[in-house]
């Protein structure tokens, strides 16, 4: 496991940061630390909290309409599971007319009976290519600070993924 205090968070950060810089990605941090011991249901309240603080700061230094109806329709759209979390992601790739790249740190923290279903989403988490019509991104590239479920890169047709800042080797294949 990569120690704590290695300064992880705060590169997740400068991620997502250098994303909103470029128009073609839309970068979400979302922090697991103290899910451990939640039921699914909270699990997923406690998710769609984070999403919509982090979709709202995203927004907030250069918000126009289109990103208040971005974020009223994400408020709008209960989670309840999996599949929710995937649509809200949807929505947020296709109205901003970017691609999401959703970083999960702490992704350890996960509750076991959760973790299958939102890792089998989270890996068809698809769609076709964004194009000049915006559209749902792929999750081309998840991640999460441990080495325990280390970082692993999407082979998508048209997405390059992010440079992992692991050596080759200690990425899963």
């Amino acid at each position: 496991n990569a120690a704590r205090q290695t300064g992880k968070t705060t590169l997740f950060r400068e991620v997502v940061a250098e994303l909103q810089s470029d128009p073609t990605y839309f970068g979400l941090l979302l922090n697991l630390e103290n899910f451990a011991r939640l039921s699914a249901p909270r699990f997923y309240q406690r998710l769609d909290y984070q999403l919509q603080q982090n979709l709202a700061e995203q927004l907030q230094p250069e918000a126009n309409a289109d990103h208040l109806t971005c974020l009223t329709a994400v408020q709008q759209t209960p989670m309840a599971d999996h599949f929710d979390l995937s649509d809200k992601l949807e929505i947020i790739g296709r109205m901003l007319k970017r691609r999401v790249v959703l970083i999960i740190d702490e992704f350890d923290a996960t509750p076991p009976e959760i973790l299958p279903d939102l890792l089998s989403t989270l890996r068809a988490s698809t769609s076709p290519p964004a194009q000049a019509t915006g559209g749902c991104t792929a999750l081309p590239w998840w991640g999460c600070a441990t080495s325990r479920h280390c970082w692993r890169a999407r082979n998508r047709p048209s997405i390059s993924p992010i440079s992992s800042p692991y050596p080759t080797s200690r990425r899963q294949k």
